[in-house]
């Protein structure tokens, strides 16, 4: 298979390559974070923060309401309920009745102790002191408040057990109080030993029942003093500050330097997620390795942008500048051709691209130009009926041509002609008078004759087709050739259309030998060697 998808699995030669060819869009990125990490500090005011330590510690009262002491497992739980007290609003009014605002704190658990730390942060070391202190301030004094309550709802449940249990012993004892009355206005001594023992019986009954009863109430009892006297000795509290804010020594601002470091750091992140994300916005082809990410096709050879050279002179660089840039990177195409026809006979090359303006015929006239160079016979013709361009780049007639050969007969060699600056090496056909059916016209029998026919004129024809995706012509063509040749344009040709046309291709069994790039940007490295070996040589 020619053209494996390799859009979705990336190596690590991957990502180097993409950020080789993004590294314009990674060092904007990075630049950009970079500098926003460093000029934020230095446009900040100076900021300090003060710290106030508060213990927070269970009192009686809340044990007895809820019914739980203070253990490591619900320490988690109360410090995060406190949090939420010291941050709430009852908290927060009375920072604000203090103060007048509220300033900006945070509040955090001091590792696994019972100390919550509050931290303030404000514009001067006194200012983020005060705030620091009236804050833990407020928030003792609210936890007193809620501790009070406590107890005061603790002392009412207890009270009310308390009567509840003196009412039941009233009750149990309501049959014995009245045999203790009958007895004690009993006339006879008959009549009093039977209440006595009536009153035994009764005691000995109800005895085990009074007795818990009384046990319960001896307990409610002492808790209701032991209440009292945590409030007496607690002044209340629940609470208290163990360290106060003082006015810091320093800004607390964060230190230029770690700024710096994390804007390094989350730059050259989003750099790479930039080239990556922009790798995968562009569709297009930008370089060779983009091509060899995409096929199996050989990458012929890229051609450089040739700055500053229009039509036609871009289209003669072989044969009037061969030392330029372009002149030598289509000599390097023609050296990889000739190792690539090593292991089979190959009379024939059809130059085609997916669409139009992709450099088919640059590169059809450079070739066959770098082919004529070392003293072969080359046929160079164009067979792309819709838009002929070769008769343009030779400045010759259109008509006679190939179309006229097959309408009307004409022969071969009135309708060539021999480029002079290729050592008459190498011999133009024109397309000739448009026919009504390019499509047909490529796809007959005698169109298969014509192809043997001009093969035999020469050492190699190169044929100029046209663009594969807009018109069906070149893939009836590329199965009249002994090898088949795509060229792409840097920048601006898109993978999706050099993979459709590497497999439409492929359905008719071309004989697809490779691709060339052309318009590559080239290092200034490159260019600067290429012009001292030139200098040199001449």
């Amino acid at each position: 298979m020619a053209a494996p998808n390799h859009d979705s699995i990336l190596d690590l030669s991957d990502y180097l390559r993409i950020l080789r060819q993004r590294w314009k869009w990674a060092a904007l990125v990075f630049l950009i974070v970079l500098g926003a990490a460093v000029a934020l500090p230095l446009l900040q005011a100076d900021s300090y923060t003060a710290q106030t330590r508060v213990l927070v510690a269970q009192t009686e009262a809340e044990s007895a309401v809820t019914g739980q002491n203070q253990n490591t497992s619900s320490l988690s739980r109360t410090l995060t309920n406190e949090i939420s007290l010291a941050q709430g609003d009852e908290v927060r009014a009375r920072v604000f009745e203090a103060l007048g605002f509220v300033p900006g704190v945070s509040i955090a658990a001091e590792g696994f102790s019972d100390v919550l730390q509050i931290r303030a942060v404000a514009a001067t070391p006194e200012d983020a002191a005060r705030a620091a202190n009236v804050y833990a301030e407020s928030y003792v004094a609210e936890k007193q408040n809620q501790s009070a309550q406590s107890l005061e709802a603790a002392t009412a449940l207890f009270t009310s057990q308390l009567d509840s249990l003196s009412a039941e012993r009233v009750e149990v004892r309501s049959e014995l109080a009245r045999l203790e009355e009958a007895l004690a206005t009993a006339s006879t001594d008959a009549r009093r030993a039977t209440i006595e023992r009536e009153i035994a019986a009764e005691t000995t009954r109800i005895g085990p029942r009074l007795n818990l009863i009384d046990a319960q109430i001896n307990a409610v009892a002492n808790a209701i003093i032991d209440l009292s006297l945590q409030g007496k000795l607690a002044g209340i509290g629940s609470a208290r500050i163990v360290e106060r804010a003082v006015p810091p020594s320093a800004p607390s601002n964060t230190p230029l330097s770690r700024t710096i470091a994390l804007g390094v750091v989350a730059g050259s992140i989003l750099a790479v997620a930039a080239a990556l994300l922009s790798h995968n916005l562009d569709r297009s082809l930008n370089t060779a390795e983009d091509v060899r990410a995409l096929t199996t096709l050989p990458v012929l050879g890229s051609v450089p942008e040739a700055d500053g050279l229009v039509r036609p002179e871009l289209d003669f660089q072989t044969l009037e500048r061969p030392e330029s840039p372009v002149g030598d990177a289509y000599h390097r195409i023609r050296t990889s051709l000739q190792f690539s026809f090593l292991s089979r006979d190959v009379h024939s090359v059809l130059i085609t691209s997916p669409n139009p303006t992709e450099g088919k015929t640059t590169t059809s006239v450079n070739l066959a130009g770098a082919l004529a160079a070392i003293g072969s016979r080359v046929i160079l013709a164009d067979v792309d009926f819709r838009r002929p361009r070769l008769h343009q780049v030779f400045n010759t007639e259109m008509v006679p041509g190939l179309s006229d050969h097959l309408l009307d007969g004409t022969p071969l060699h009135e309708l060539a002609f021999t480029v002079a600056s290729a050592n008459n090496s190498l011999v133009v056909l024109p397309s000739g008078s448009a026919p009504p059916s390019p499509g047909d016209l490529v796809s007959t029998p005698a169109f298969a004759d014509l192809i043997r026919l001009v093969e035999k004129e020469g050492d190699i024809a190169v044929f100029d087709a046209p663009p594969v995706l807009p018109v069906s012509d070149a893939v009836s063509l590329s199965r009249l050739v002994d090898a088949v040749i795509i060229t792409v344009r840097a920048g601006s040709t898109s993978r999706d259309d050099l993979r459709r046309t590497i497999e439409t291709l492929e359905l008719v069994g071309a004989p697809l030998s490779g691709i060339v790039m052309v318009g590559v940007a080239h290092s200034d490295q490159y260019s600067r060697y290429q012009s001292d070996y030139t200098n040199e040589l001449t």
